[in-house]
C-alpha cells in the first residue's frame, strides 16, 4: 500500500476576475514539501476547452506563523501573501493584485503538475541567460527608441513622458500587470514599480529590450521586439 504521506502534493489557489474579465483566472500554486510556487495567468475561450496559460512568476517560498514570501525569479522581487484560515491575502504583490485574495481550491499530486514547469530548471535557465545578457552589454551609447515592445502576449509600452506599462495583450483584453515610471541609466532600463517596491530592469539594444528582471512568460525568446513607435522620439 503507497504511503500517502510521503506523496509530494500541489496546493492551488486561485484569485477570481483580477482584471474584471471573466475569462482570465490567476491561478497560484504551492509545493510546501519543496518549498516552490507558480503564478499562472489563464485564459478560457468562450465555447472552447482551449485554455491559454501565462508564466507570470515562480521560485522559493519562505513561511512564518502568518505570511507565504514568494522569492520571485523573474523579477528578483517578493510576493507577502498573509494567511487568512485557508486562504491567503496579498500584502505586497503585482498591481492587479492589490486588495485581492487567493482563495484556496484543492490539493493535487504533484506528478500530475511536473510536466507543467520545472521550476529549478527555469531558475538554472533565468539565471544562465542573466549571466549571457549581462555579458552582452555594449558600453556604447545605445538610444532608447520609445513606444511599444512586445515579446508574444507580453508587452512593455515606454511613452516621452518617463511613464510605461507592462502588459498582457489575451484576445485584444489588455491585462495591466505593472505601470509607473521609466529611467535610462547607460544602456539599462529602468522600470520603478511602486507595488512590488522594485526596479525592473531591460538591457537595451537597436529596437530590442533583454529582461534581467521583469514580468516574463516562458517564450522561445526573451527579446522584445519593437512594434508600435513614437516616430523620432528616442532618449
Amino acid at each position: 500500500m503507497q504511503d500517502n504521506s510521503e506523496k509530494s502534493l500541489v496546493r492551488m489557489y486561485v484569485m477570481d476576475n483580477p482584471f474584471y474579465n471573466r475569462s482570465i483566472m490567476c491561478y497560484l500554486l504551492v509545493l510546501e514539501t519543496r518549498k516552490e510556487f507558480c503564478i499562472t495567468l489563464e485564459e478560457s475561450a468562450f465555447g472552447s476547452d482551449s485554455i491559454l496559460c501565462l508564466f507570470l512568476s515562480f521560485g522559493s517560498i519562505d513561511t512564518d506563523d502568518n505570511h507565504f514570501i514568494l522569492n520571485d525569479v523573474m523579477t528578483n522581487s517578493t510576493i507577502v501573501l498573509r494567511k487568512n484560515d485557508s486562504d491567503l491575502i496579498v500584502d505586497k504583490g503585482f498591481l492587479f493584485m492589490k486588495d485581492k485574495c487567493f482563495s484556496y481550491e484543492d490539493e493535487y499530486d504533484y506528478f500530475e503538475y511536473e510536466h507543467f514547469l520545472d521550476i529549478r530548471k527555469e531558475c538554472k535557465n533565468k539565471e544562465k541567460n542573466e549571466k549571457r545578457y549581462l555579458n552582452k552589454l555594449s558600453l556604447d551609447r545605445v538610444p532608447l527608441q520609445l513606444g511599444d515592445y512586445c515579446n508574444q502576449y507580453i508587452h512593455v509600452c515606454l511613452d516621452k513622458g518617463f511613464n510605461y506599462q507592462i502588459y498582457f495583450l489575451i484576445e485584444r483584453y489588455v491585462a495591466k500587470i505593472a505601470e509607473g515610471k521609466w529611467e535610462k541609466i547607460g544602456n539599462k532600463l529602468l522600470l520603478h514599480d511602486a507595488s512590488l517596491e522594485c526596479d525592473f530592469v531591460y538591457l537595451i539594444e537597436s529596437d530590442f529590450l533583454y529582461p534581467i528582471f521583469a514580468p516574463n512568460d516562458l517564450n522561445e525568446t526573451d527579446r522584445y521586439s519593437l512594434g508600435m513607435m513614437y516616430p523620432f522620439i528616442m532618449r
